[in-house]
């Protein structure tokens, strides 16, 4: 069993490794064989896994699979009972789900990931659902909606520091001033998006 645990803990911490090289395949195959024989492992671990794994099938365009992935995610969340792993749950999930085109059950789990992550005052995930619901908002061409969303998101990673999500921030934003004939204004948070991003 610790071996087991040992191998998914290896496992998740090379992710990021494959993602940034594209070997995505090779990420999948690894972590399904970790997970599946990590039954014993922390519920907190497992979690983990899940987690990447569900990140990896979303990459790869697998929306029934993610959102299986993300689902476990979330009930190891719920398990553990923090909730600042419930609310990064329920964002990842409302995100897969975005991506799947399920409009309405992701407007729902991201309404509870913000909620959830502003009671417990995590600026992090808070910051990264507030963003995913931005994304709702603008796949359903609410832009007003989307914009408050976006800012507010963007004001809360700029005071973390986090430059890889204050470009995706950015670029949201930019994306919104162009849906509403901005274009001056589209210009000015794309260009600074693109900075942000070789930060």
């Amino acid at each position: 069993a610790a071996s087991a645990a040992a191998l998914l803990e290896f496992t998740v911490s090379l992710t990021r490794f494959w993602y940034v090289r594209g070997h995505l395949s090779e990420a999948r195959a690894s972590l399904e064989r970790a997970l599946a024989g990590s039954s014993n492992a922390s519920t907190l671990l497992r979690r983990r896994g899940l987690t990447a794994a569900a990140s990896v099938a979303l990459l790869q365009g697998d929306y029934p699979e993610a959102t299986r992935l993300a689902e476990a995610s979330l009930d190891a969340a719920r398990d553990t009972g923090e909730e600042r792993l419930i609310a990064n749950g329920l964002s990842n999930l409302g995100a897969i789900v975005l991506a799947a085109g399920e409009h309405d059950r992701a407007a729902g789990l991201l309404r509870e990931a913000v909620e959830l992550a502003r009671k417990v005052g995590d600026t992090r995930i808070l910051a990264l659902a507030l963003n995913n619901l931005g994304d709702h908002a603008l796949t359903v061409a609410d832009y007003e909606r989307a914009e408050p969303l976006f800012a507010e998101s963007l004001s809360l990673l700029e005071r973390r520091g986090d430059t890889a999500n204050v470009a995706r921030s950015l670029f949201n934003l930019g994306s919104v001033d162009l849906k509403l004939g901005r274009l001056t204004d589209a210009e000015r948070r794309l260009h600074a998006s693109l900075a942000a991003s070789r930060e």
